[in-house]
């Protein structure tokens, strides 16, 4: 009767290491999840604040009149001419190409005529 009792004991305890085994994994799985979910979380927020930060202010817009920007482009040519050394027939050249420069300088600057 010994040995019966003996043998009931190894299958119990067999029976209960299985249990605890099969407890262990449904643990495992959930914290999986749970993690899973915490990471579908983290990065809905992102996407959120992305999208807070795009939104940009424009700079402030600064106005010269008519005037101003003709002494810029005045100056501008003048300074172009001076570094070819005042070649004849370049003026109109010289002054289109001034133009240019002070309307790209002004649309970077932010900066309009009234």
């Amino acid at each position: 009767m010994v040995k019966k009792k003996a043998a009931s004991k190894k299958t119990a305890s067999k029976k209960a290491t299985t249990k605890k085994a099969v407890t262990k994994k449904s643990t495992a799985k959930k914290a999986v999840t749970k993690t899973a979910a915490s990471k579908k979380k983290a990065t809905s927020k992102k996407a959120v604040s992305k999208k807070k930060t795009s939104a940009k202010k424009s700079p402030a817009v600064t106005y010269i009149n008519n005037e101003q920007r003709y002494l810029m482009v005045q100056e501008a040519a003048y300074h172009l001419s001076e570094k070819q050394n005042f070649e004849p027939g370049k003026d109109m050249d010289n002054w289109l190409f001034a133009e240019m420069e002070i309307e790209a300088l002004m649309k970077k600057k932010n900066i309009k005529v009234k």
